[in-house]
């Protein structure tokens, strides 16, 4: 009767073996560690696109349906202020345009859009304020104070730079005066020339009639701060309000 005999493994082969299984076993913890990163960075920036898809859609809007005049531009609160005829929202209406005779709006409210947070991160924010009983509806109104958002301020985005952030390691733009957003008004030298921007609003008889535009820019940016890493993003649009 033959007898097998089996061949039991060296020393060096298990070595080799267990080296073999341990670089096996750190390339997939590579490769997992690889892939959540890019989920994560990916989710992180998907989150921040639609965020900021919300944000335009909502500024765009809003700033189609006032009075260029109605602008105010706050700088140093990193706001702006403008009227609305649109009335109240609910759950079953989304509100609706005011307009009274020959079509002319009925502008029944400030709304406001800026920056609240702290130093740790910063949101861009809107509300409203319902026009006072002296205010009346068939003229636009400037708004010539600039109130601190209420606690119940919508949340149109988050990590929005902040005013005095060090982002030169990203971006070659300089936000330190102005944060994370901004609103100017669009001007043309001799109403033929190259664009400039001016906070000023036209109404308030700064600068030449002819200078200008009828349009608003926006600047808005926002840092996300992922894996060690800061992602800087930065959309720059403009709008023409109808009335």
């Amino acid at each position: 009767m033959a007898v097998s005999k089996k061949r039991a493994f060296t020393l060096l082969e298990m070595v080799v073996g267990s080296f073999v299984m341990l670089l096996a076993g750190a390339l997939l913890a590579r490769i997992f560690t690889l892939v959540r990163s890019t989920e994560r960075v990916t989710t992180a920036a998907y989150a921040v696109t639609g965020e900021a898809d919300t944000a335009i859609s909502n500024l765009r809007q809003s700033l189609q349906e006032t009075s260029l005049v109605s602008v105010v531009t706050f700088p140093k609160r990193q706001g702006v202020s403008f009227n609305s005829a649109r009335s109240a929202e609910t759950d079953k209406d989304p509100g609706h345009l005011l307009v009274g005779e020959y079509g002319v709006p009925r502008w029944c409210k400030h709304v406001f859009f800026g920056l609240r947070g702290d130093a740790r991160h910063t949101e861009l924010v809107r509300w409203e304020q319902p026009f006072s009983a002296a205010e009346s509806d068939r003229l636009p109104h400037l708004m010539d104070r600039w109130p601190s958002p209420p606690a119940r301020a919508r949340v149109l985005m988050h990590n929005v730079v902040r005013s005095g952030e060090n982002i030169s390691d990203l971006a070659t733009v300089d936000p330190d005066d102005w944060g994370g957003f901004r609103v100017q008004f669009v001007r043309r030298h001799d109403g033929s020339g190259g664009d400039y921007l001016s906070d000023d609003n036209p109404r308030l008889g700064t600068g030449k009639l002819q200078d200008t535009t009828g349009l608003v820019e926006l600047q808005l940016a926002t840092v996300e701060a992922l894996m060690g890493k800061s992602n800087y993003y930065s959309i720059t649009f403009r709008v023409a309000p109808r009335f």
